[in-house]
């Protein structure tokens, strides 16, 4: 499995009281072929050296419906 770095850029509307992602959001799913009903997880790690320094990495998963067609990752 590669990995590959996204990045996207969100607001938050007061008006509405909600987050929206202004920019990378849109080339994510054209890239991988989401469709509607699909769900995209948002997910975050902490890990230590063991020592002081503490990292945290992000990732995102994706789960295709079923009865959507994709193409072939």
């Amino acid at each position: 499995m590669s990995m590959k770095l996204w990045k996207f850029r969100f607001c938050y509307w007061s008006s509405s009281q909600t987050f929206v992602f202004t920019r990378g959001w849109n080339a994510f799913v054209k890239e991988k072929s989401l469709k509607p009903k699909d769900m995209v997880i948002f997910s975050t790690y902490e890990h230590s050296d063991g020592l002081d320094e503490v990292g945290r990495v992000f990732s995102l998963d994706v789960l295709y419906n079923n009865n959507a067609e994709h193409p072939p990752i």
